[in-house]
């Protein structure tokens, strides 16, 4: 295809994409625009209406305070009964003069209503009238009140209570009486129908229920609406009226919804009221379509004719000096490299075939030397590649904005990301530093080492997170990324898998102080048995012996114990499930039990174990997590206190509580309650038998039967929990 032709249909699609482009952009501005200022109307417009109403029931407030210091009204409740005709008199002026009320009464001091506009009402106690009692309690404090949107206890009709007190003229002004009207409701009505703008007018109070509305008829009058109510928590603390577009009352067509709150105005503070102005967006916004169109239609013609103008200069000028530029690009682009652009001219197109000639000579020289110099980078980076994938260690590169960039085979082993995973992702998303003492993100080292640029090595107590999320210990250090101007573009984190060492260490520690632990029973037996020895008394000689035992006893049981604790770390203890009644197992544990805790001065007490509780589960394994639990709160219970058992079922779990007074645990030592040989600080175990590996088994065991195990202090109490699934 001729470039003349593809200029042509070039300008041609442009010209086109140019006046679709504009045409929409055009429509669209001018119907936002005429949107923006419906919607500024009715915003408007609903905002004066509740401003209205709101200032109704100031005025309504305002004069029924006036209407309280009335010197006659105060007369009357002062004990002047003599000027009953002119109290009549005055009280029908004033129902006509202000309101309108639907009623008035006065009520004097004790509650009687002596004064009102239905004689019927005069002579009743107000406390018969409990929303009207409200009102008169309130003014009677000296307050003005008014009520939310009532029935009237008196007319059947929808109503706000308003209520002012009638004070004395004499010394500190003692309130007198109250006197106390129902507004009439249509006035409410009347004002939702003086807006200028169409639509619906509905007004809810604070509870959502459609109290007023200019429809006729509406069929959801008094009642509440839920679409309401969520759209005031929607929308919560938004105190000016403001307009949004959504459905109304379930119809699919869309509307224009104006939300304007009562504010109140000067003594009314408001009553949480809530107005809403609604009208079908296709009724309101119907004008701007019409109007988008006829601009549009003028713009369009304009822009054709000036592209129209310009795409034939542009043919006339550029294209056949372009053509001849492109020809010979092509030719050399196809290996011959002989072409030169001819060309005589010395305007621009003219000054870029000579340019175009000068680069081509210019390029063919460098050609040469970049294939030479690409050759030896491959080599160098295929030697980098293989060294770093001979590397033992994990090596990661990042650079400033902590995204990773190198990523080698070692890496991929330890963490379980492969390099496709990695390459490009933040260092923090897929590398998981963490410290095992408070399960804190450690990456420290690696921001010291960009920020002093040198090298930085990581805690020893560190771990990493893998993928699959399984914990592997590690250790690291990290190094700057430094450019040849200085700068720090990143860092070098090297780590290893540490498992290996963090084992042997901690093999050797286990083994030291279970040796320690043995050691100090068997000597005991030992002194006990030679002492013996030197005894001629028999009751001397039981004694010694039975001390021996003891001690012997303890050996055993920690050997026991840590057979135990190596079957857990191998992971090589035997399950069989059966089913199992917890009352039976319980028993037998307290039965068990019953002499240490006779011997501590202890009342052990099971509570509300749940008659044939049932699971599936191993009974050695529940008996020996129980038996740790149990003997543990014996051991450190304060003495003449209680160790409380008891079990519930909670989300298809079964949930047991050992509790008890003793000792309680420090916040220090919390984090460490479960591990291996753990004593507490703020005990003197040198009295009490036992290496701590108790609670290490019952974690252990928990963890077998697919549970979990966990405790709370509280001052002196400790309660701890096991939590065990019922199949």
């Amino acid at each position: 295809m001729k470039l003349t032709t593809k200029v042509a249909l070039i300008f041609g699609g442009g010209a086109t994409v140019m006046i679709m482009v504009t045409s929409f952009l055009i429509f669209t501005s001018t119907r936002s625009i005429l949107k923006k200022n419906i919607s500024a109307q009715q915003t408007i417009s609903a905002a004066e209406t509740i401003d209205k109403i709101d200032r109704i029931f100031n005025n309504y407030l305002l004069t029924l305070q006036t209407m309280g210091e009335e010197e006659d009204f105060e007369r009357f409740l002062g004990g002047e009964k003599n000027i009953q005709p002119e109290i009549n008199r005055r009280m029908r002026e004033l129902t006509f003069l202000t309101g309108p009320w639907d009623i008035l009464f006065i009520v004097d001091r004790n509650g009687t209503i002596i004064l009102s506009t239905h004689a019927d009402e005069v002579g009743k106690s107000i406390k018969q009238e409990p929303i009207s009692n409200v009102a008169y309690e309130k003014a009677l404090g000296g307050g003005l009140y008014y009520s939310d949107m009532i029935t009237s206890e008196d007319t059947g009709k929808p109503t706000v209570i308003f209520a002012a007190p009638i004070k004395s003229e004499s010394g500190k002004r003692p309130v007198e009486g109250v006197i106390i009207g129902n507004m009439s409701w249509p006035v409410i009505s009347e004002a939702l129908n003086t807006s200028s703008i169409p639509g619906e007018f509905d007004l809810y109070n604070s509870k959502s229920i459609l109290i007023a509305t200019n429809r006729d008829n509406p069929l959801n009058l008094f009642n509440r609406d839920q679409t309401v109510e969520n759209d005031r928590k929607r929308f919560n603390g938004k105190q000016n009226p403001f307009t949004t577009i959504g459905e109304h009352a379930g119809d699919s067509e869309p509307y224009l919804i104006t939300h304007a709150p009562s504010l109140g105005f000067l003594s009314y503070k408001g009553n949480g009221w809530l107005l809403l102005a609604k009208a079908p967006t296709r009724v309101v916004f119907g004008p701007a379509a019409s109007l988008a169109l006829r601009t549009t239609a003028f713009m369009v013609s304009l822009i054709v004719l000036i592209i129209g103008l310009i795409s034939f200069l542009f043919i006339k000028i550029f294209v056949r000096p372009v053509v001849a530029l492109t020809n010979t690009a092509t030719a050399i682009a196809k290996g011959d490299r002989t072409q030169r652009v001819a060309g005589s001219s010395n305007d621009e197109i003219g000054t870029l075939g000579k340019e175009f000639n000068v680069m081509t000579d210019t390029l063919i020289k460098d050609a040469a030397q970049i294939s030479s110099i690409s050759e030896e980078l491959q080599k160098e980076l295929n030697k980098s590649k293989a060294l770093m994938e001979s590397i033992g260690d994990g090596v990661v590169a990042i650079d400033r904005a902590w995204n990773i960039v190198l990523w080698n085979k070692t890496a991929t082993e330890i963490s379980g990301w492969s390099q496709n995973e990695a390459l490009g992702k933040s260092f923090r998303d897929v590398v998981k530093f963490i410290r095992e003492r408070d399960r804190e993100e450690n990456i420290m080292f690696i921001e010291e080492a960009m920020l002093h640029s040198k090298a930085f090595s990581m805690e020893g107590d560190t771990i990493l997170i893998k993928k699959d999320g399984s914990e592997v210990p590690i250790s690291d250090s990290a190094a700057p990324i430094i450019e040849h101007d200085g700068v720090v573009s990143g860092a070098i984190i090297i780590f290893r898998d540490a498992s290996r060492e963090r084992e042997t260490h901690r093999l050797h520690s286990d083994f030291a102080y279970a040796s320690h632990q043995i050691r100090t029973p068997v000597a005991k037996a030992l002194w006990m048995l030679e002492s013996a020895l030197d005894k001629e008394n028999m009751q001397e000689i039981k004694g010694q012996v039975s001390e021996a035992y003891q001690a012997i006893q303890s050996v055993n049981k920690l050997s026991e114990e840590l057979i135990e604790v190596s079957r857990i770390d191998q992971k090589q203890v035997v399950v069989e499930k059966t089913d199992v009644e917890l009352g039976d197992v319980l028993s037998g544990i307290v039965n068990d039990m019953a002499i240490k805790a006779k011997n501590k001065d202890v009342v052990l007490e099971v509570h509300t174990v749940p008659d044939l509780i049932k699971i599936t589960t191993s009974i050695p394994l529940l008996k020996k997590i129980l038996q740790a639990l149990i003997e543990n709160a014996i051991i450190y219970c304060k003495e003449k206190s209680t160790v409380d058992v008891d079990a519930t079922i909670d989300n298809n779990e079964l949930l047991i509580r050992v509790s008890n007074i003793g000792f309680g645990i420090l916040d220090e030592d919390q984090p460490a309650v479960f591990t291996k040989f753990f004593r507490g600080k703020n005990i003197d175990t040198t009295a009490i038998a036992g290496a701590g590996l108790g609670l290490y088994i019952a974690r252990g065991y928990a963890k077998i039967l697919g549970g979990r195990i966990w405790f709370d202090s509280k001052g002196d109490r400790v309660t701890f929990y096991v939590s065990l699934p019922i199949s």
